[in-house]
């Protein structure tokens, strides 16, 4: 029943695992939702290296892995001199990253004005700060902006 339920079908993506009692294929469909996230954005990546094209993906790295991830970014960059990849995310460890401290004007922060409507708060390179100091450090300390008000941690029940 086991090597029946893993048997991949010939229109599915199979990956090939690896154990003490030899090889055995895994369907895409039982795979993490990283990886899923990561075979479905792999289309645009191959667009984006082999011909020009502008591709918008929102909410990059959300189910990844943040090795993934950067793996994507830099395998975009490296290989793809034609094409423009512009990208949301809320992973801020990006900022922690040579590629994107290096190239400030790059990155946007976008905060919320008190009616809620998403505005472009300003550009990484806008903020004066020295070459040396940390992107990510400097909004994990609010320097930047663009971070979420979350009030105190605890609850007050009685009121």
């Amino acid at each position: 029943m086991r090597e029946e339920l893993l048997k991949p079908t010939t229109e599915s993506i199979a990956f090939v695992n690896h154990s003490e009692e030899g090889n055995f294929e895994i369907p895409l469909r039982w795979q993490s939702k990283g990886t899923q996230q990561y075979i479905r954005i792999l289309d645009a990546l191959y667009d984006l290296i082999t011909s020009p094209h502008v591709y918008y993906l929102d909410e990059l790295g959300e189910d990844l892995h943040n090795d993934l991830l950067y793996y994507y970014l830099n395998v975009f960059i490296f290989n793809s001199d034609k094409s423009q990849l512009i990208i949301t995310s809320q992973e801020t460890t990006l900022l922690s990253q040579d590629m994107i401290n290096e190239n400030r004007g790059v990155v946007w922060f976008v905060e919320k004005n008190k009616e809620t409507a998403s505005s472009e708060y300003a550009r990484g390179d806008s903020y004066g700060l020295h070459k040396n100091l940390s992107l990510y450090n400097s909004y994990r300390i609010g320097r930047l902006g663009a971070k979420p008000e979350l009030g105190s941690i605890f609850i007050n029940l009685e009121d």
